[in-house]
């Protein structure tokens, strides 16, 4: 409905009489010689001194210390996040509305002798007001600056002649990892789990739909995640990994470790896949696969193809093999529900089954026709999952599958970013091997059930890889994982180049600026090769 001339009128009036009183506002802060503090203009140590000098009520004095003292360590937190250092002139939304109490923050706060150091971005105190309080955060334009230098320190390019060869590779991967390396140890938030070794986990997955986390982006191209595109697209970047591994950065060695779901981890390592004979790419056991580990491959003496003799691209040692935990309970999870779902069409409680899932709002993807991790994790994580079992008739079926169900729970419960105590580890390995019967029992009522790569990863090699390293899920596939939404996002930000891979190399840049203050890690990711359709 358009406006009539009187409504009109009336707004004018109003923006009118609003102006008047913000020019009253700014005249009474002139009379009053209300400042504004940046930091490039600090007052005189004489204008400190005489504030000293007014009288002040000595318990609100005692309040403010207190408040500052909380927001300084606030604003250590993010001093630490970003790896630099805010100039101390003020704390946020301290909603101090009387001229006494900014006088008496600016004395102690001006009369401080320790100034920050550089880098330092700028931030600015403004005089107290009842909306806003007191603001010293740097304004977004800077911390955008901000962001656009640290992503300039890495050098992307794109590499191959032909379209189907092409990745987006960082050149200088060695500076971005040291200058990441010196500014969590600077920022004290580098956690090393063995004494003068710095564990850099190598990763790479075919894009999905998760959340963000933290990684630093190391190469990207569009495509699968195969041997053939891992060959041909990322050569560029094996050669500086492996020049990588001979540094010291901080007088602190870097080891290389890798983490990705299956299908990645047998590309790289050229591994024939979990179709082959000997599907398991850590030991030699063959179909059906045991519980306890075969005996150990030897790469790079025999390989892991013996028909083609293909080698893994790096020379990593399996044991630095971290396994895909996240992807190996979503698999298990998501097999069962698929048992189950066939078991209760079978028995005629179909529509049962629907209504329960519609309850804890769980549903298939349309797509992919599977559930989402998340879904797995509810479906798992739910206090009363004996609701889905019971609408099996036969009870045997639905206590083992029970049972499989509360075991996937309690090994989830045990996958914390965190070392393990010894009793927990010997938790894990009794857990896993009671699922490995199990599973075993209810492949007899269901003969398509088989022991799968990923369980046999499960029971006969994670509790061997938790005791060797005092923890098994400390580094994982799912920060890749959680990288996907937020990249998503990012293209279509980025669309206005009229270039993909203008884009890409925006991207890669941005991302780098806005992963590198997140999270406190205990070891650096690379992604190395995520491909999206």
């Amino acid at each position: 409905m358009p406006l009539t001339s009187e409504s009109r009128k009336k707004i004018d009036e109003k923006r009118g009489e609003k102006k008047e009183k913000m020019r009253q506002v700014a005249y009474r802060a002139r009379e009053k010689k209300t400042k504004d503090v940046s930091t490039s203009n600090m007052p005189d140590c004489s204008y400190a001194e005489e504030m000293a000098d007014r009288e002040d009520d000595p318990d609100r004095i005692e309040d403010l210390l207190r408040r500052i003292k909380e927001l300084e360590n606030k604003v250590e937190e993010l001093e630490e996040g970003f790896g630099i250092r805010l100039c101390k002139t003020g704390f946020f939304n301290l909603d101090l509305k009387h001229e006494r109490e900014l006088n008496s923050l600016l004395k102690m706060k001006l009369l401080e002798n320790d100034r920050p150091q550089s880098p330092e971005l700028p931030c600015r105190l403004i005089a107290p007001s009842p909306s806003r309080g007191l603001d010293i955060f740097s304004p977004t334009t800077s911390m955008d600056s901000r962001r656009r230098f640290i992503g300039s320190l890495a050098d992307f390019k794109w590499v191959g002649d032909e379209t189907d060869a092409r990745a987006l590779i960082c050149l200088n991967i060695k500076e971005v990892i040291t200058n990441r390396i010196k500014a969590l140890k600077n920022s004290k938030k580098l956690l090393l789990r063995k004494n003068g070794v710095v564990s850099i986990v190598m990763t790479g997955d075919k894009g999905g739909i998760q959340g963000p986390s933290n990684i630093t982006i190391a190469a990207y191209f569009v495509g699968n995640d195969d041997r053939k595109n891992l060959e041909r697209r990322l050569g560029p970047l094996f050669e500086q990994l492996k020049e990588l591994c001979k540094i010291y950065v901080c007088g602190l060695q870097i080891e290389l470790l890798i983490s990705a779901d299956y299908k990645f981890l047998c590309s790289f390592f050229g591994h024939r896949g979990a179709s082959a004979k000997h599907p398991c790419i850590l030991c030699k056991a063959e179909r059906p696969l045991p519980l306890e580990s075969a005996e150990e491959r030897t790469f790079p003496l025999d390989g892991f193809s013996i028909q083609v003799g293909k080698l893994p691209l790096l020379p990593i040692d399996l044991k630095n093999v971290t396994l895909p935990i996240f992807h190996i309970l979503h698999g298990l999870g998501q097999r069962i529900m698929d048992i189950l779902e066939k078991m209760v069409v079978e028995a005629g409680n179909e529509i049962k089954l629907v209504e329960w899932l519609k309850k804890i709002h769980c549903k298939r993807r349309k797509r992919a026709q599977n559930y989402s991790g998340n879904e797995i994790h509810k479906m798992l994580s739910h206090p009363n999952p004996e609701a889905m079992t019971q609408l099996l008739p036969n009870r045997d079926e639905s206590d083992i599958i029970l049972q499989i169900m509360w075991l996937l729970r309690d090994i989830s419960t045990l996958s914390r970013a965190e070392s393990l105590s010894s009793a927990e580890i010997d938790q894990l390995e009794e857990k896993t091997r009671q699922l490995y019967h199990l599973w075993v029992m209810l492949g007899e009522f269901d003969k398509t059930l088989h022991v799968t790569p990923k369980l046999h990863l499960l029971t006969a090699h994670l509790h061997i890889f938790a005791k060797r390293r005092g923890w098994f899920e400390a580094v994982s596939e799912q920060g890749i994982e959680h990288m996907h939404a937020r990249f998503n996002l990012l293209e279509r930000r980025f669309l206005n180049t009229n270039s993909k891979e203008e884009s890409a190399i925006r991207i890669s840049r941005y991302l780098l600026g806005w992963l590198h203050p997140l999270g406190r890690l205990s070891c650096c990711d690379i992604w190395i090769g995520d491909s999206f359709n």
